[in-house]
């Protein structure tokens, strides 16, 4: 009897516990939810942990990711991820939703490249410079790699890719790489302002050179005496120096020369700039600004001659008497040089338009780029489509 007391009691307990338990709600959360992330089920799986529990989509996600563009050649192959980013990061105050990886990416051809059309890639530094030539392209797409906007289509007649370098040696010559990397670019060219070191030219110029060398390339001496400055003794000294700079060849590998070469000057294609002068006579130039602020000289367009390149914005009058006394140069910049390095390295034709919207340094008063950097950048702009009509044409 006492046994049979003692296993009622114990069914008794068992049915009470198994009660309590059917009436409690066991929640498991998904395996890739993050454990701080708010209890909003509607949160995409991918939110990162610190996303608050506003689930609006952000106002700034970007709308250039093309998406099946109508007009895009597709090719219907599978490739590789091309990284498509925001064109503005967005706030913590809003979450972020992320697209997936499928839908971002666009369609490739099996060689490798963006797409398969021959272009020419047309390069400007600053956004304003890139302006007015977009406005002039029929354009079909657009493609963000690595932060860099490319924007392809048909500018005069030819197929083009567009987009900046950014200023600087460093992204000039990086990312020109890039687009050379991801697109089927059969030659460069490149287009925007720079400061003018020949003293006979003036504000709004467009000064087409034969080539460009990147005069900030240098060795820095010591001081042995005062004003006398002794490079080490392994240096090479191809040009003077300026105080304790010692400008220097660079040593540039390219298609064929697995050793490299030391080299200063890489000149422009021929066949380009022999175009650009059968050009120049037939392109007016702007000489007043949006603001009706005039030059005092009719800009004039110069075919030939030198350009230079380093990472300095010059407004320093010895400096660019220097620069012309050494160089030779007619205009100087922070990008052209580097991107025409990288164009000689793979073997790709080249040429560059700058229109001056200041003397460097040798100019009356305040640096003139704050009134003319628009005029310039529209000069130089409307050489290159009268160029790039011309090149269509042939």
């Amino acid at each position: 009897m006492r046994k049979l007391s003692i296993l009622l009691l114990t069914l008794v307990l068992l049915l009470s516990v198994s009660a309590a338990f059917g009436q409690t709600e066991i929640v498991t959360p998904p395996t890739d939810t993050p454990t701080n992330t708010p209890t909003n089920t509607d949160v995409p799986t991918d939110t990162p942990t610190d996303t608050p529990t506003n689930t609006d989509t952000p106002t700034d996600t970007p709308t250039n990711t093309p998406t099946n563009t109508p007009g895009a050649e597709t090719t219907g192959e599978s490739s590789p991820e091309v990284t498509f980013t925001p064109t503005s990061t967005p706030t913590r105050a809003s979450t972020r939703v992320l697209t997936p990886a499928a839908t971002r990416v666009p369609t490739q051809p099996p060689n490798g490249k963006v797409d398969n059309v021959e272009r020419i890639a047309v390069i400007s530094a600053y956004e304003p410079e890139l302006t007015a030539l977009l406005a002039k392209t029929t354009i079909e797409n657009t493609y963000i790699i690595n932060g860099v906007i490319f924007t392809t289509g048909k500018l005069a007649g030819n197929e083009v890719v567009l987009f900046l370098s950014g200023v600087s040696m460093v992204n000039a010559a990086m990312n020109t790489q890039l687009g050379l990397d991801h697109f089927d670019v059969t030659h460069v060219i490149f287009s925007g302002i720079a400061g003018g070191v020949n003293p006979a030219y003036h504000v709004g110029d467009v000064v087409i050179a034969a080539q460009w060398g990147q005069y900030e390339e240098t060795i820095a001496a010591r001081e042995t005496s005062p004003g006398q400055y002794a490079p080490p003794s392994f240096a090479t000294t191809p040009f003077p120096n300026f105080e304790f700079w010692f400008p220097q060849d660079v040593t540039v590998r390219s298609t064929g020369n697995n050793e490299g070469e030391d080299k200063f000057w890489f000149k422009v294609d021929a066949t380009m700039l022999a175009l650009a002068k059968t050009v120049a006579p037939t392109v007016t130039l702007a000489k007043c600004t949006s603001d009706n602020v005039c030059l005092s000289d009719a800009p004039q367009i110069h075919v030939g001659g030198n350009g230079v390149s380093g990472p300095t914005f010059v407004d320093n009058a010895a400096y660019r008497e220097y620069i012309y006394a050494t160089f030779d140069a007619d205009a100087l910049d922070e990008e052209t040089a580097a991107a025409a390095t990288v164009a000689y390295s793979n073997g790709i034709p080249f040429l560059a338009f700058r229109s001056l919207s200041d003397l460097a340094g040798g100019g009356p008063g305040e640096n003139e780029i704050g009134t003319f950097f628009q005029l310039a950048a529209d000069n130089s702009a409307s050489v290159t489509i009268s160029f790039l009509t011309a090149w269509a044409a042939q």
